[in-house]
């Protein structure tokens, strides 16, 4: 039955039980997958779990998130909404990269021009066009009122200005505001759409309004489960933090006595007032929406402890020290709520092993697998979790543990080694860095070097007297006097000749004194490391020079080609995908200006590590 129903509890393990009650339902087509809508891979995994343990098994599932799941829709009702979109945000940016130095003499520009002022480079150009980018995408799914009046010549300021540009030059594509408006109305007409039969949404605690508008206007044809995290049974859409409820009787006393004696303020959680506001405004624009079914799944905190009367509070919206509900004096030992300030990452780890490892020991029902431990930041601190974490096995502080959304240490390993090779050869070309590359497990399967040949290396490059320097140019090329010296190509000429005739410490043939310390077994070491540096030395010279987006894909592929082994598509397809694509900067944004390394590695940068867009 087609519809919008929300489920809300206080209880992530309540909803899990709703989600499950609802999956027991069979859909039209046993072949049919469950969509189950997520924000992250960390919920997918222990989604899928939770699930598989109710359910027996986890499977035929898919997991999209809320942006995918409502390209999707739009794309069913609009076919030509996923073709070549020209306001996604990365093709945006090359667009508004392209457009931006010819606005930058209309007065409604001035304060552009003023930010560029002295620093017109092309990474800037690229900064400025990424955040503007940025910007534009979240106004259409935040604010597309607005964006479609400066559809209708609303507004000249210059975000309106270059929008109505983006769109004329983007020849009347349809954007993302746009379709939803097409999309809405197609609701309301009688005809058949591919959608899912049933679309179940989880551990959301928001959306944009964009797209919760389109999936309520896709409840008229198929069913919407909405299981929804929310601390409070009371509506608490109208509660202010103190520093609001202060800015709301200021402003209603600007006029000494003209105040309202008849303002209501406060009285409500200050926690949840203070730190609800995303998820109060989304539960306030669902309360408006006509819902087919409302079920409510809370669930009184058990216990009296610090935390769970802390949960009760919030849930029932009562405030300590208003009206009835009176202070409570918290026992010394009552630990369940503890802030630790630690001086370091590493410390803050340890300290939380040894509050688990207490936890463990005192309440045999906990298991690890019970527990989940939240960062800001999962990647900065992963390295100091398996440092404290990974115990070898029989040691009694080991606790089993799992790192989540987190990508896989290979994948990084080839993103770290390939942005290595871009900076070494517009630098100088230190032994140190060259070293690090090689050290690469990629890069040493790739020249077929083991763990006793690095070694080897080291021995040779150190001995030889190499330091830093390509060659005699590249140091002149850096303003530094001209001179071979302990620079790759006087090294290289060392081992080559120490390979091919003893010097016995004494000889020079032609003003090079051969490296002695140097056997036949090492020969082909020595070539990897010849062929290593040919290809670096190759590099520095185009690298150097300013490209098209196209040129750019190329030369970037054969550096993957060069440095990277063959078959390891797991941990290169990432790179493979974003190199290659390059190439639709011109096909799709038009962009055909020369493109210098910053705004490559920049651009690589930000795609590689995940930063939102």
């Amino acid at each position: 039955m087609a519809g919008f129903r929300v489920f809300t509890s206080n209880r992530m393990e309540r909803l899990v039980e709703g989600l499950a009650g609802e999956l027991k339902k069979p859909l039209l087509s046993p072949l049919d997958p469950e969509v189950v809508v997520v924000q992250s891979q960390g919920m997918e995994k222990w989604l899928s779990m939770e699930l598989a343990g109710r359910m027996g098994i986890c499977a035929n599932f898919r997991f999209p998130f809320p942006r995918a799941l409502v390209d999707s829709l739009l794309d069913a009702v609009i076919p030509e909404a996923s073709v070549d979109d020209p306001y996604n945000p990365e093709t945006m940016t090359w667009r508004i990269m392209r457009l931006i130095p010819g606005l930058l003499d209309d007065p409604a520009f001035s304060s552009l021009r003023k930010y560029l002022h002295g620093e017109c480079s092309s990474l800037r150009f690229y900064q400025l066009s990424r955040r503007i980018s940025a910007a534009f995408d979240q106004y259409l799914v935040f604010r597309a009122e607005m964006v479609l009046s400066w559809d209708q010549g609303k507004e000249d300021h210059w975000q309106a200005v270059l929008w109505r540009k983006l769109g004329k030059d983007a020849g009347g594509r349809p954007h993302r505001a746009s379709l939803a408006v097409r999309f809405i109305d197609a609701m309301s007409e009688d005809r058949p759409v591919n959608f899912p039969h049933r679309i179940s949404l989880f551990g959301i605690s928001t959306l944009p309004p964009l797209y919760l508008n389109i999936l309520y206007a896709a409840s008229a044809k198929t069913t919407i489960n909405l299981f929804l995290m929310s601390p409070c049974r009371e509506y608490w859409g109208d509660i202010v933090s103190h520093r609001k409820a202060a800015q709301i009787v200021g402003r209603a006393s600007l006029k000494e006595g003209e105040g309202d004696p008849d303002l209501h303020i406060g009285g409500e959680n200050s926690i949840l007032a203070s730190t609800g506001e995303a998820g109060r405004e989304f539960i306030d624009a669902l309360m408006e929406l006509p819902l087919a079914e409302e079920t409510e799944l809370f669930e009184e905190p058990e216990g009296a402890s610090m935390l769970s009367r802390l949960q009760s509070d919030i849930l029932n919206l009562k405030e300590r020290g208003e009206g009835s509900c009176a202070k409570i004096t918290v026992p010394a030992a009552d630990l369940s709520i503890r802030i630790n300030s630690c001086h370091s990452p590493v410390r803050e780890m340890e300290v939380l092993q040894d509050i688990l490892l207490d936890m463990f020991e005192k309440d045999r029902g906990i298991n690890p697998g019970d527990v989940l431990v939240m960062t800001p930041d999962i990647e900065t601190y992963a390295p100091f979790i398996n440092a404290v974490f990974d115990s070898p096995e029989g040691d009694p502080r080991k606790i089993p543990y799992r790192v989540a959304d987190r990508s896989s240490a290979h994948d990084r390993l080839a993103v770290d080694t390939f942005m290595a090779i871009l900076d070494l050869p517009v630098g100088r070309f230190s032994a140190s860095r060259v070293m690090e590359i090689m050290r690469s497990p990629l890069v040493a399967r790739r020249f077929q070097v083991d763990e006793k040949g690095l070694g080897i290396l080291e021995a040779l490059i150190r001995g030889s007297g190499i330091r830093w320097g390509l060659d005699e140019a590249s140091k002149a090329a850096m303003g530094l006097p001209p001179g071979k010296a302990n620079t790759w190509r006087s090294g290289l000429e060392r081992l080559l000749l120490g390979y091919a005739m003893p010097g016995f410490g004494e000889a020079i043939f032609k003003a090079v004194a051969p490296y002695d310390n140097i056997e036949g077994k090492d020969s082909q070491i020595l070539g990897s490391l010849i062929d290593l540096i040919e290809k670096l030395g190759f590099l520095e010279k185009e690298l150097g020079l300013p490209h098209r987006a196209g040129e750019w894909s190329a030369i970037l592929g054969a550096v993957l080609d060069a440095f990277f082994p063959d078959g390891d598509g797991g941990s290169l397809r990432k790179l493979k995908d974003v190199v290659s694509g390059f190439i639709l900067v011109e096909e799709h944004a038009g962009f055909d200006g020369l493109l210098e390394l910053p705004v490559i590695k920049e651009h690589l940068k930000n795609t590689l590590q995940g930063e939102a867009l």
